[in-house]
């Protein structure tokens, strides 16, 4: 059998694999795709079925009796969980999945449904949280993949975002600064505690990567944008920030407790290399997030580029350390970036002629080149074949 995958020649030719493991991997992968054709005709049917049927029952929506209405979409409810339970009791994954998914969205638009029938006074917020909390059961046992964990982070993300700009503006304004911060401070933290515990690790993987990914990135965008608006931050007047650097570091020194108190409840400490990298992660992007609310005077824009850079080299030591070499790639990229931003700040009046566009232009190939060359020497160095 001929092997058609760029990766599997090359895992051949370097030893990686023999001939035919790379045979096996071959024929699987092409088990998987035949068929794929047919399989997409027949669900493009299925939703072009439901589309019309959908068309039908718009157009005669008001003809409709409500209690047949409410009464529709229950039984839809109650079929899609059946499907579900059928579906795992019978090993096919697939239609678990998707029918646990659909009784998801099923349970929202019943809600919804009710609200609109009976004229019901509730907020948006106040619909989201019963959604999430009657299909935590639900989707807890039966979603397992990426498809259901997926959509209920992001039904819960929405959730704390409504809620949040639902009932803060009632609030005084140093207290909606404050729970601001604890809230979208604490959250990553949390996301990133929820995925490492073993119950989820073991029993539901998918959730726990996404919940990981998920706190890891919000760490690195907040930090992030903390840094760049240090300098303006640092630079108010004390009078005229709806905080105390005081309170700040109190809410620092919380967040931290709670990293290191996991960290030794989980023994971070012994063999699990990730999981170490992973909480030294959390501190650092942890403390760059709140730092620049807690030290007077920003040191100007240039320092805190400077900052910035040093915090993405850092992102880039941790994807090296744990071997997610896209990790470095992006950093590689951020770093390039900033450093051309400077480049643009320093030189201002000279980039608004057209030698100073021409000058900047090569200055960003060249930086672009050197990037690509780094990554090059640390994906060798360290083994891994990653694209830029």
């Amino acid at each position: 059998m001929g092997i058609k995958h760029k990766k599997l020649k090359e895992w051949v030719a370097a030893g990686v694999i023999t001939q035919d493991a790379a045979n096996a991997i071959q024929a699987y992968e092409d088990n998987k795709k035949r068929g794929s054709f047919g399989r997409g005709l027949i669900n493009l049917s299925i939703f072009a079925i439901l589309i019309g049927v959908l068309s039908i029952i718009a157009s005669n929506w008001h003809d409709i009796p409500a209690n047949l209405k409410i009464g529709v979409h229950v039984i839809l409810n109650l079929v899609a969980g059946w499907i579900a339970f059928k579906s795992d009791k019978n090993g096919k994954d697939i239609w678990r999945e998707g029918a646990t998914l659909a009784l998801f969205g099923l349970t929202l638009t019943l809600i919804v449904l009710i609200g609109q029938i009976y004229q019901l006074t509730g907020s948006l917020s106040g619909a989201l949280t019963l959604w999430l909390v009657a299909t935590l059961p639900f989707m807890a046992y039966m979603g397992r993949t990426y498809a259901t964990a997926v959509p209920w982070l992001i039904a819960l993300m929405a959730t704390i975002v409504f809620t949040s700009y639902e009932y803060l503006p009632n609030l005084p304004e140093k207290m909606q600064f404050y729970i601001s911060v604890m809230l979208y401070g604490y959250i990553p933290l949390a996301l990133l505690g929820a995925g490492r515990t073993s119950f989820v690790q073991k029993y539901k993987p998918a959730l726990s990567h996404i919940s990981t990914l998920l706190g890891l990135v919000w760490l690195a965008v907040c930090a992030s944008a903390s840094i760049v608006m240090w300098p303006f931050i640092g630079d108010a007047p004390t009078n005229d920030l709806p905080y105390t650097r005081l309170d700040m570091a109190i809410i620092m020194a919380i967040g931290l407790a709670a990293i290191g108190g996991y960290a030794a409840a989980k023994k971070f400490y012994k063999g699990d290399e990730f999981a170490r990298y992973i909480a030294l992660f959390a501190v650092v992007s942890f403390v760059m997030m709140l730092a620049p609310g807690i030290i007077p005077g920003g040191g100007g824009t240039l320092l805190a580029a400077l900052v910035f850079i040093s915090y993405w080299i850092f992102i880039g030591w941790t994807g090296q350390m744990i071997g997610h070499m896209r990790i470095v790639s992006l950093a590689i990229t951020v770093i390039a970036i900033r450093i051309y931003i400077i480049y643009v700040e320093l030189f201002k009046s000279l980039m608004d002629t057209g030698v100073g566009l021409i000058v900047g232009g090569v200055v960003m190939l060249g930086m672009i080149y050197a990037a690509r060359k780094l990554n090059e020497y640390l994906t060798k160095k360290s083994g891994k074949n990653v694209a830029v």
